[in-house]
């Protein structure tokens, strides 16, 4: 699941997989702007079949919390 995560989050910034490590928050990259993220929210969701909420979007730090989000609330 991580590395399908990390290969959408590349997708949508139009970054090479490389560029993206556990710890890249949102900002780090210049593709990486509101507007992506948004875009990588939309596309969690739709792909794994959930719904964030905000006070989950809120805590969000970096690319490891999101996975971990994700996997979290696929177990639920």
């Amino acid at each position: 699941m991580k590395e399908e995560i990390v290969k959408i989050i590349a997708d949508i910034l139009e970054v090479d997989v490389c560029d993206i490590e556990m710890d890249t928050a949102v900002g780090d990259l210049p593709e990486w702007d509101s507007m992506h993220h948004l875009q990588i929210i939309a596309e969690l969701e739709k792909v794994y079949n959930i719904k964030f909420n905000a006070s989950d979007l809120a805590e969000l730090e970096d690319v490891s919390d999101l996975i971990s989000l994700v996997e979290e609330m696929k177990e639920a």
